[in-house]
């Protein structure tokens, strides 16, 4: 058994190749083979280091994580959001790991949605395994569910837990500030161009991928109400990508809603980020998120 100090030394560096990860995935196209192969070559580098850190939990979603990047890069599977998913588990269960926690949290949901035929034995809860597998109303629901992206659900409303900061957190966090800020400005102009032509899939690409930016890293940083209002945009935006509707009178209504509101609260991160506590600030997202879900709704 490694001493407490040698297991954090391990536990930070595996931090260390999850949070490279999750920047790395923000763009990940699931067509590039050459990058499907990079994420692999980290997954297996994270297996080495979890030989010696014996947690269950970890074995088994990486084990999960390497087969469903096998798939994407097969062609069998197209959606990278299963994997993103994942990679926010991976950062929840490191994050109690090194706060002397023992992870609780049942992610048989999370292995199933990978396609992991682990499940086929036991399921992992409370850091161990569980008997079905089945996910149940709880698992979604109840005390400690997750969002899709593995963030812990909040209700509207609720106060954010300040979360103390370092100065390497804070550097990251004012680069995200900026660059979100940055691209987020450039989507009301690329409105107006689809305006012109509303079929243009390389300006609707442009306007997706700053939703699709600011989804990936504020998950990383674990901003959970910017994640799910860019997370919900984004699959608007996904959807105009596919056909499946057209951004035109009240969808760009909410497009440009997202953005201003967004702004808002990564100004708020801003504002606050000096105090070591960053906070998105007490904005309602719930109407905004009901009328997404309404026009997602009419185009399924």
């Amino acid at each position: 058994m490694k001493d407490d100090k040698a297991m954090n030394n391990l536990l930070k560096k595996l931090i260390e190749l999850i949070d490279s990860l999750a920047l790395d995935t923000v763009m990940l196209d699931p067509e590039d083979v050459p990058g499907l192969g990079e994420v692999l070559k980290s997954l297996e580098s994270m297996e080495a280091l979890i030989a010696d850190i014996k947690e269950q939990s970890l074995i088994f979603l990486i084990a999960a994580m390497k087969g469903y990047i096998e798939k994407l890069i097969l062609r069998e599977k197209s959606d990278l959001s299963p994997f993103e998913s994942g990679i926010s588990q991976l950062q929840e269960i490191c994050r109690d790991l090194i706060n002397g926690k023992a992870f609780s949290k049942d992610i048989s949901s999370l292995l199933i949605t990978l396609g992991s035929e682990a499940i086929e034995s036991p399921a992992i809860s409370s850091g161990h395994l569980k008997d079905t597998g089945i996910e149940t109303e709880e698992s979604i629901q109840g005390p400690g569910a997750t969002d899709a992206m593995g963030g812990d659900i909040k209700k509207e409303g609720e106060k954010e837990t300040p979360v103390i900061i370092g100065d390497e957190d804070k550097e990251i966090i004012t680069d995200f500030v900026a660059e979100s800020l940055e691209n987020l400005g450039t989507i009301e102009v690329k409105l107006m161009d689809l305006e012109q032509d509303p079929s243009d899939l390389d300006t609707i690409n442009a306007i997706f991928r700053p939703f699709h930016t600011v989804k990936g890293v504020s998950g990383f940083l674990n901003f959970n109400k910017i994640n799910k209002l860019a997370h919900i945009s984004e699959t608007l935006l996904d959807k105009a990508r596919n056909g499946g509707l057209s951004i035109e009178g009240e969808i760009i209504d909410v497009i440009l809603n997202s953005v201003d509101i967004l702004n808002r609260m990564i100004e708020n991160v801003q504002t606050t980020l000096d105090t070591g506590t960053p906070l998105e600030g007490d904005i309602d997202t719930e109407q905004l998120t009901a009328r997404i879900e309404h026009f997602l709704t009419q185009a399924e």
